[in-house]
């Protein structure tokens, strides 16, 4: 990414990039110092554990269905949103998913939690 820099996390980007775990912002450009939205954050945990083969099982189809936002999702990240909300790993609040806002040490940490179970 031509906005990475010599950082300390610029080698740990690069690989991720190779990867396939991140794709950037356009034109080559990755904003590292830039918030994470909700959506990105779970596009990126989404294509770790699919990368591993342990992505979590859907234990309610339906539940993505209900959230009144659903269609404001970027096409790269409803699958992964869709996984994770089946799946019980996030579940948004006030039956959205707010696919744009931020995500914060608190959500992040949840969502690892779930994870982890």
């Amino acid at each position: 990414f031509n906005d990475a820099g010599d950082k300390y996390y610029t080698k740990y980007l690069g690989t991720a990039k190779r990867m396939g775990l991140v794709s950037g912002v356009g034109e080559n450009m990755f904003a590292p110092e830039s918030l994470i939205t909700r959506q990105d954050m779970t596009v990126i945990l989404y294509r770790i554990l699919n990368k591993l083969g342990k992505l979590p099982e859907s234990t309610e189809s339906a539940v993505f269905d209900e959230f009144m936002d659903k269609d404001d999702i970027a096409d790269y990240a409803k699958e992964g949103m869709k996984t994770f909300a089946e799946s019980k790993i996030i579940s948004g609040y006030d039956n959205r998913l707010h696919p744009f806002g931020l995500t914060t040490r608190a959500q992040a940490a949840q969502i690892l939690y779930n994870l982890l179970k």
